[in-house]
């Protein structure tokens, strides 16, 4: 979308047509005064074909009988609205996303939810109160987030998608140090509680958590550091940064440290069994900005929570053995013990190091407001991978048009390669008001 035209902008043509005679005009700061009440968001379609492997576990998981076509169709619609209403020291905000889904194999569905809402009081400059729901951007990572402790994980193969946030009190406080190295210092404090019908996805048990956030500005170097009490979740703690070496190279990083987690993984016996330890993630990423405006991108992730390649192995192995099981007596015991793990290796990159590859060129060939890109993630603990090629135009006004394609590659046992979707095509509308 559009940003609106600089006041200076305003101020200089109102200067010019009075130069060359035309009549005068006149310059009201009130024209240009926030309004009270502010409300945008976007309008979107979807269509996305899938080719299947109906060869893959989580196909045969999924659609262990009945049909069995190779390829999907699926259309969605959706619709986002944002809004604000500004009183002296105090805003109110929401964020409202609905979307429905007609999919050709698995059916209909719909779903409405609040992404963000509530109140924001800012009583002094620097310093601002915040209850209800609210999205946090913890990380300096494009794909991933070790250090995000108090959001939602990103979709990996579309970082910038919004997310729905938790509800939470939150108190921001920030100041500006006019000598010395550190620049400006920063605290988010944060309260999230926890129960069956509040926040009850945030960890695996109800309890309130309590996390914060210390920022520095050192130089041009952006730093923080995070922390996360018990309750919901295990304590964890965490560091990030961000720096510009040169006008064309900026490095980032994350650290991060959970007390305890567990993965459920098979035993000798073939039975699941929970393994719990402290898990240790990092990430490390540059982005590259060349004079012809070719955006490089490079981060390496270690997932210390993520499986071991034969935990994997084992896993990928079962789910076929208990669909070959069913389909030749009809027993179901072993499709059973394989569902109720697959949630776990199902989410976006259960296993340990991965490596994120994404180019992007604005306006090839001098075509505005066209930028083709290509994105790779690959999988170093068992060499798979998805390449996803994407086109965006944004020629038209407030509109966005997307075209982009994924293939998963890799055999079988591994994790790219097991998906229910070998590839897929997306054309994607987005209209901005």
């Amino acid at each position: 979308m559009r940003p609106p035209i600089p006041i200076s902008l305003a101020v200089m043509l109102a200067g010019a047509g009075s130069a060359y005679g035309q009549p005068s005009y006149t310059f009201s700061p009130s024209e240009y005064q926030r309004s009270a009440f502010e409300i945008g968001g976007y309008a979107e379609g979807r269509l996305q074909a899938f080719q299947l492997d109906p060869n893959s576990a989580f196909y045969e998981l999924n659609k262990p009988s009945g049909d069995r076509p190779g390829s999907n169709g699926r259309a969605t619609g959706t619709l986002e609205l944002t809004g604000q209403y500004h009183k002296s020291i105090s805003t109110l905000n929401f964020t409202v996303h609905g979307d429905g889904t007609h999919d050709a194999l698995f059916g209909n569905s719909h779903q409405t939810k609040l992404y963000e809402g509530g109140l924001n009081v800012q009583p002094a400059v620097g310093l601002s109160f915040y209850l209800g729901k609210r999205t946090l951007l913890w990380g300096k990572g494009y794909a991933w987030n070790p250090v995000g402790f108090v959001q939602r994980p990103k979709d990996p193969t579309d970082p910038n998608l919004a997310r729905e946030g938790f509800w939470m009190a939150t108190i921001d406080y920030t100041r500006s140090i006019h000598q010395g190295p550190i620049r400006t210092i920063g605290l988010t404090s944060v309260l999230i509680p926890s129960t069956p019908a509040l926040n009850n996805d945030f960890g695996p048990r109800p309890g309130t958590s309590v996390a914060g956030k210390l920022y520095f500005l050192v130089g041009n170097t952006d730093i923080d550091l995070m922390a996360l009490s018990g309750g919901a979740k295990s304590a964890r703690y965490g560091a990030d940064f961000s720096t510009a070496v040169t006008p064309a190279l900026e490095v980032h990083g994350e650290l991060a440290h959970i007390t305890m987690t567990t993965r459920l993984v098979l035993n000798q016996n073939g039975q699941p069994s929970p393994i719990r330890s402290s898990a240790t993630s990092y990430l490390l990423g540059l982005n590259y900005l060349t004079q012809s405006n070719t955006t490089f991108l490079l981060e390496y992730y270690h997932n210390g929570e993520g499986f071991q390649a034969s935990e994997a192995d084992a896993f990928y192995t079962l789910a076929h053995d208990a669909f070959a099981q069913f389909r030749s007596s009809g027993t179901t015991s072993l499709l059973q013990r394989a569902d109720s793990m697959s949630s776990m290796y199902m989410r976006p990159n259960p296993m340990r190091d991965y490596l994120n590859f994404r180019v992007s060129q604005k306006e090839p060939f001098d075509i505005l407001y066209f930028t083709p890109s290509l994105m790779v993630q690959a999988n170093l603990t068992d060499h798979s991978a998805l390449v996803l090629p994407e086109l965006v135009y944004t020629g038209f006004h407030n509109v966005e048009l997307r075209l982009r394609g994924l293939v998963n590659v890799g055999p079988s046992l591994t994790e790219f390669g097991e998906k229910q979707a070998a590839s897929r095509i997306e054309f994607r509308v987005r209209y901005y008001f």
